[in-house]
């Protein structure tokens, strides 16, 4: 049910200045965001964000001046509100009854973690403890690497947290057979000749940037010298536009060495925080190795079929320069069998000529003939054909050629 309520401007524009947006809209029973439009619409002037830090730290504000209209019907705001007005006297005395107050749903309560410190930890990971513990009051955001060591980046808050991850996950691997190593970003197990990763991150929350005191006593230096140089004072733009703080939410990741290619991620969440879920980590290791293993399987499967094709595809490239050579034999022989008995059919119309005495070259190109006709003779007998192929391997007794049928088989 909507309740109107009748107020004019000056009344609107003297709630919204008396204290921020949105509890001036609870008040009045509208979202923050209609009490907006409202003053948009009937031009009420009101204060932004600004105003009030600056009211709340003691400087100086200053407000917008009222403007009333002429209009009298323009001065009056109908608001329509789902609650009902506050009850006045009188409606108490004549008995009128007030409106039940809204139930607020509670929001699910954040699970409770274990922030006490580990009093045994793996000795593989005892430098990394001592390095993290060491570090537990010195800054907001601990960051450790080394030799032999668990590479983290955390928060302070979170380091007795991060200790206990740390400690089942190396009791995990080490149950599991593990051969324990370490990375540039965490930890990992070495099993069955696969290698399992961890690592651990913390999430940030990004917020506008702080001045550090280095930095505030810099511009405090910088105001005064301003002041005694009466130059306008301006602060330096250098400085980074926002920090990232973590805010105690953690990430274990699984994955492979090179990182790519996540097989398990545990985070924390809103009923489950990463240490309720330990006694998942074993029976994950053991999924990631099998299925290391079948992937490499099919790895090793794919690649023997790929060296079994090439091998295939060159016998044939060589089956097919081999039949070249064998058609370019066979048009030789043809060649000089031709040559051979155009040779002896010439020599035996010579022999029908007559003799001249003066023709002594003549007589030098017929004995050359005779001898270039025995020459050719040689080469296309039988065993002379044989033995020019025997020389140049064309027909073996043994193919090598042939495919074999074990490459012939394609694996699954």
């Amino acid at each position: 049910m909507l309740f109107p309520r009748r107020m004019t401007r000056r009344e609107l524009y003297d709630l919204v200045w008396s204290m921020p947006l949105p509890e001036a809209a609870e008040t009045i029973g509208l979202p923050t965001f209609t009490l907006q439009a409202l003053c948009d619409a009937h031009r009420v002037p009101k204060p932004n964000l600004t105003y009030w830090k600056n009211k709340v730290a003691g400087k100086p504000v200053r407000e917008v001046h009222f403007v009333s209209t002429a209009d009298p019907t323009d001065e009056l705001i109908v608001i329509e509100t789902s609650n009902p007005p506050p009850a006045t006297h009188s409606d108490v005395a004549s008995g009128q009854r007030r409106a039940a107050p809204r139930t607020i749903r509670e929001s699910t309560p954040r699970p409770v973690v274990d922030r006490a410190p580990l009093e045994t930890p793996h000795r593989h990971i005892a430098a990394t403890v001592r390095e993290l513990r060491s570090k537990l009051e010195s800054q907001e955001t601990v960051q450790i690497h080394g030799e032999r060591i668990w590479s983290v980046s955390i928060g302070s808050a979170s380091i007795e947290r991060v200790i206990r991850i740390m400690d089942a996950v190396v009791r995990a691997l080490a149950a599991k057979g593990c051969d324990l190593g370490f990375w540039q970003r965490g930890i990992t197990g070495r099993a069955r000749g696969e290698t399992v990763c961890f690592r651990i991150t913390e999430h940030t929350n990004r917020m506008p940037h702080a001045l550090t005191p280095m930095e505030q006593e810099r511009e405090f230096r910088r105001k005064l010298e301003c002041r005694r140089t009466g130059e306008p004072y301006e602060p330096y733009g250098w400085y980074q536009k926002y920090d990232y703080r973590p805010n105690g939410v953690l990430t274990l990741t699984m994955s492979e060495t090179n990182g790519w290619g996540c097989e398990r991620v545990w985070k924390d969440g809103v009923r489950k925080t990463i240490e309720d879920r330990f006694d998942e980590l074993p029976d994950a290791i053991d999924e990631f190795i099998a299925a290391r293993i079948e992937a490499r399987r099919v790895r090793e499967c794919e690649h023997r079929n790929a060296e079994r094709r090439r091998r295939c595809a060159d016998r044939a490239r060589q089956r097919g320069e081999r039949e070249a050579a064998r058609r370019k034999v066979l048009d030789e022989l043809v060649d000089v069998t031709s040559e051979a008995a155009a040779l002896r059919a010439w020599l035996g119309e010579v022999e029908t000529w007559q003799p001249s005495p003066d023709a002594v070259e003549f007589e030098r190109l017929v004995d050359w003939s005779r001898r270039r006709l025995a020459s050719l003779d040689g080469i296309v007998t039988p065993s002379g054909v044989a033995r020019r192929l025997r020389e140049r391997g064309l027909f073996p007794d043994v193919d090598p050629l042939i495919d074999p049928p074990e490459d012939l088989v394609v694996e699954r």
